[in-house]
């Protein structure tokens, strides 16, 4: 067989590789919904979160905005001002003459803004949480959830993932149920699941029973994602909460 021929036979092998995986590739290894009307009401406690971040690149700096998901959590009060997110989405966040902006939806649809304040953080991407303050409280038509422990078990994974596809660039909260726990968790304070999250998915919710258990961390945009676990910042969450 030429060389000619055997470019064309493995170029024959490709094309029939891409088109089965834009038929059949995507749906059926991306479960995700996007959120609707029969969705668990504990997603609409997840918002959108705006970072105006800086960084160096090749020595120059680089300012751009880090987007990110929070969910609002519940105090003593019901204030609906606390929020947890990720660290690493404010870990570039060093002009604070910049806005950090929180968006999200009321239970009837309407989407409400407010500036957001840092108040603590895990430091680092082993302790990958951030609990922020918008400046004045959201309306009562906003959800909040409580935390809770996370018990070994299938959760829902959700977020404002970026992806061109369900996620349209971050446009739509997108989540899935039953995700899986890999048989060990990645190190002591993070597990690995089973789910798809992509850019922008960072901060978001980890569910069980209606309730915040972990917040996601990172996604490989291929089916598995990793979140903080409860534990590891429920005493510093609970010591700052009202």
């Amino acid at each position: 067989m030429s060389c000619c021929e055997q470019l064309v036979k493995i170029l024959h092998r490709l094309f029939l590789a891409i088109l089965f995986f834009f038929f059949f590739g995507q749906s059926w290894a991306d479960d995700r919904r996007i959120i609707s009307t029969d969705s668990p009401q504990a997603l609409l406690a997840i918002g959108k979160l705006s970072i105006p971040s800086t960084r160096y690149e090749n020595g120059e700096k680089q300012h751009y905005i880090e987007d990110c998901s929070a969910t609002v959590i519940e105090d003593r009060y019901n204030q609906r001002r606390w929020l947890l997110s990720a660290w690493h989405c404010i870990e570039h966040y060093n002009d604070l003459g910049k806005r950090i902006v929180f968006r999200v939806p009321d239970t009837h649809g309407q989407w409400h803004e407010r500036d957001a304040n840092i108040i603590t953080h895990g430091g680092s991407m082993a302790e990958d949480w951030a609990l922020l303050i918008t400046e004045t409280s959201l309306p009562i038509d906003i959800v909040a959830i409580a935390t809770a422990p996370y018990n070994a078990g299938a959760v829902i994974v959700a977020g404002f993932s970026g992806d061109k596809g369900l996620g349209q660039d971050g446009a739509v909260l997108t989540y899935q149920e039953d995700c899986r726990p890999s048989a060990s968790p990645i190190d002591a304070n993070q597990y690995s699941v089973d789910c798809w999250a992509f850019k922008g998915a960072s901060g978001g919710a980890v569910l069980q029973e209606g309730k915040l258990v972990g917040v996601i961390s990172q996604g490989d945009n291929a089916g598995s994602a990793s979140f903080v676990d409860h534990d590891v910042y429920a005493e510093r969450v609970t010591r700052d909460l009202p």
